[in-house]
């Protein structure tokens, strides 16, 4: 039986709650934690031992090492024991938000985004303003070599004839 100091314990079940998952080596005799520096391993062990008992966090053993994962009954226990507020959760459940938007438009477009129906015809002029028009007349067989937008409204008639 090992008796632990409430502020360890406290220090431990922070932590968990902090990363949602635990991660402690098979070695009872190690003077520190690997992530809690100022705690014993011994003690780490036996806390995360007790809060397996009771259900709250799953664990799995593998190659010397304990890892220990947060279940939904833990999360309210520890909110519970830590008097946390309900809108506070491990950052393991928090989705990470990316620095930039993942649909804006910053690619220097319209600003429509990618919501927008497509007809056929803006279809066709999508797909015609994105390949350069001598490389869309030569996959197309045509010998143009005047103006772009001659060569675009002759890209154009061709590719929509092929289609129909």
């Amino acid at each position: 039986m090992v008796l632990i100091p409430k502020k360890t314990k406290k220090a431990i079940l922070e932590h968990l709650f902090k990363e949602g998952v635990m991660v402690v080596k098979n070695d009872p005799r190690a003077t520190k934690h690997n992530e809690l520096e100022d705690i014993p391993n011994l003690h780490v062990m036996m806390v995360m031992k007790t809060m397996c008992s009771k259900a709250f966090v799953t664990e799995k053993f593998n190659w010397m090492w304990h890892y220990y994962f947060l279940t939904n009954e833990g999360i309210e226990y520890l909110r519970e024991y830590l008097h946390l507020p309900a809108t506070v959760f491990p950052s393991t459940l928090t989705k990470q938000r990316p620095s930039r938007p993942v649909l804006a438009g910053g690619d220097g477009g319209d600003g429509k985004g990618w919501c927008q129906p497509l007809t056929r015809e803006g279809f066709m002029r999508s797909a015609v303003s994105s390949v350069a028009p001598l490389q869309l007349d030569k996959r197309l067989g045509s010998k143009v070599h005047s103006t772009s937008q001659e060569a675009r409204r002759i890209s154009t008639s061709k590719i929509s004839s092929a289609l129909c």
